[in-house]
C-alpha cells in the first residue's frame, strides 16, 4: 500500500509523534470528537495532514476551518441515511462508513461491485 493511501489516525498527541519519529512520509490525522476550537488548534501546532471528525462535529462550518487551516477532513460515525446526507454536506474530503454502497448511493456513484476475498 502507498504511503499517500494510508491515514495514521489518533486522538492522542503522543501517538502521532511517534509514528512521525517512525515514518515521516506516512500521513497523520488527529481525531477530534470533542472541543473542535481547542483540537483544531492542537492539530494545526502538530502539523498533522487530517483532522478526523465523529458525527456531531462534522459541519459545513467545521469542515470549512478545517480546509482553510490546509488540513483534509475525514468524518466517521455514522450509519443512518439521514446522518451520512448530513455528513456529505459537510464536504469532507474522505468518510470512514461501515455501509459504503450507501454512502456511494447518496454521492451518486455506483457501488463497487463485490469481489472475493479468497
Amino acid at each position: 500500500m502507498p504511503a499517500g493511501r494510508v491515514l495514521i489516525v489518533s486522538d492522542r498527541v503522543s501517538t502521532l509523534q511517534h509514528f512521525r519519529r517512525l515514518w515521516p512520509a506516512l500521513p497523520l490525522g488527529y481525531e477530534i470528537t470533542s472541543q473542535y476550537a481547542a483540537n483544531l488548534t492542537v492539530a494545526q501546532a502538530e502539523k498533522v495532514d487530517a483532522v478526523v471528525l465523529n458525527e456531531e462535529l462534522t459541519t459545513p462550518q467545521n469542515a470549512a476551518q478545517a480546509h482553510a487551516a490546509g488540513l483534509a477532513v475525514v468524518t466517521f460515525g455514522c450509519r443512518s441515511r439521514r446522518g451520512i446526507r448530513k455528513l456529505v454536506a459537510a464536504q469532507p474530503d474522505a468518510y470512514e462508513v461501515d455501509n459504503v454502497g450507501k454512502l456511494l448511493r447518496l454521492l451518486g456513484r455506483p457501488a463497487a461491485p463485490a469481489t472475493s476475498s479468497r
